[in-house]
């Protein structure tokens, strides 16, 4: 007999955290951070009808927060056995986790839910896996695979006698520029998957066309483009574009990264490029045309002195934190320039914010500071790392056996909603949405 619970993910695109219980053990996959506006955020302080000392094992994904941001919490909680996942999502919440402490303890208003001890902590109790590798945990097979989101990231699954159950994490695109093709589902009775994307289909625009028409326009009108980008994958494809657009010498332009986890994560890519569809190579090229501001000294010198034509890739990818917030109040209120997105922005994201058209602007780092964005505002469409309905309904045909039962997960309610209807029109399965805490015998 098994069942499972979900803690979060549920009617919201974070704080994945779901609990299966299999064979009398407990296995919690996923440990992440509510994210977004403030009463989803708030989500993280109300208590969780689970003893965290009770759980037997935790499975990570991937390393963004919303799948592993909470870790060190439960750690602080009082767990302290294993947590398995991949060696490159190891080291990249080593990256981020650090990160998400440091903006914790940096931020006026945040709560603080863990330090850097906490962190530390985690990481130590981290037992890495290999894709295709099956291993027993309490008496229960687990293989991961590769889901071809982020470098390292997988889905999971758990098999015990008649037991067959797989947790999808976050899946990738077919024809990704980074990564190869997600692995071909196993064969499960029971799948949890993700739908951020589910209720829609990616753009066919060419993205190199409308970035290199701006690049040229910024060449032409000596102004600034700065582009918000997640640390973590999105920055290292944006990177990729720009060193392969202004390859040309006639087209030279400072392209700017700036914070130290984009640059932590891009080396970390360059040493891990055999799992991706880049080479070595690329990854030289990419950090040879690059500027890199790292220290806070020589931020405060760029964004007092530089002028454009230039390029400023810089996190974080909503605008919710990190250094894109010095580079706005330096360069947001020209209106000769730019602030180009490039990716999802979250409810109650400063992101979404500008996207939507309110110009005045509040930012909180260490101070609190108010004033207008004048510059012109523009996005990048197609560069979601995540497969859309169509990329997910291929994943889940994958298998050689249709599950008999699918659970919706990570996605706002409407769009879980919208995907139920199209997976029930083209797959023989039962198909829930589940709700948050309800436990559903497997």
């Amino acid at each position: 007999m098994s069942s499972v619970r979900f803690f979060g993910g549920v009617e919201t695109v974070t704080g994945s955290k779901h609990l299966l219980e299999i064979n009398g053990n407990n296995f919690l996959i996923d440990s992440g951070l509510f994210q977004g506006i403030k009463f989803i955020e708030k989500k993280n302080d109300e208590p969780i009808d689970f003893d965290f000392k009770q759980i037997d094992a935790i499975f990570i994904t991937h390393a963004h927060l919303d799948h592993c941001g909470y870790l060190p919490y439960i750690i602080r909680r009082g767990y302290a056995k294993k947590i398995y996942t991949t060696s490159e999502t190891l080291e990249l919440m080593k990256i981020s986790l650090e990160d998400s402490a440091k903006l914790m303890k940096n931020k006026k208003e945040s709560k603080h839910y863990y330090d850097q001890n906490d962190v530390h902590r985690a990481l130590l109790l981290v037992e890495t896996v290999k894709w295709g590798h099956t291993f027993s945990v309490k008496g229960v097979d687990v293989e991961f695979r590769s889901a071809s989101h982020i470098l390292g990231s997988s889905f999971v699954n758990f098999k015990y006698k008649n037991d067959n159950i797989t947790f999808s994490g976050d899946i990738g695109r077919y024809g990704s520029m980074m990564h190869p093709l997600p692995h071909e589902l196993n064969s499960t009775k029971t799948l949890i998957v993700e739908s951020t994307y589910g209720n829609r289909e990616h753009t066919k625009t060419v993205v190199e066309d409308k970035l290199d028409q701006l690049l040229k326009d910024a060449v032409k009108h000596g102004r600034t483009i700065i582009i918000p980008a997640f640390a973590i994958d999105r920055t290292q494809v944006i990177l990729h574009l720009l060193t392969k657009l202004t390859a040309n010498s006639n087209f030279q332009m400072p392209i700017i990264l700036s914070g130290s986890m984009g640059i932590k994560v891009t080396n970390l890519y360059k040493r891990s490029h055999e799992s991706l569809n880049l080479s070595e190579d690329d990854f030289e090229k990419i950090l040879k045309r690059i500027r890199i501001i790292e220290h806070h000294n020589d931020l405060e010198n760029f964004v007092a002195k530089s002028i454009g034509p230039q390029v400023v890739v810089a996190g974080s990818g909503m605008m919710s934190g990190g250094t894109i917030l010095a580079h706005l109040e330096a360069f947001g209120q020209d209106p000769n320039n730019i602030i180009l997105f490039t990716g999802f922005q979250a409810e109650g994201t400063l992101g979404k914010q500008l996207l939507d058209g309110d110009r005045i602007v509040k930012i909180e780092n260490r101070e609190v500071k108010k004033f207008e964005v004048l510059a012109q505002i523009d996005s990048l469409e197609g560069m979601s790392a995540h497969g859309d309905r169509t990329d997910l309904l291929r994943w889940i045909r994958s298998s050689k056996v249709v599950p008999e039962r699918i659970f919706i997960v990570h996605g706002e309610q409407d769009v879980r909603e919208d995907f139920k209807v199209y997976l029930e029109k083209n797959l023989a399965s039962k198909v829930v949405c589940p709700k948050e805490e309800i436990v559903y015998d497997l």
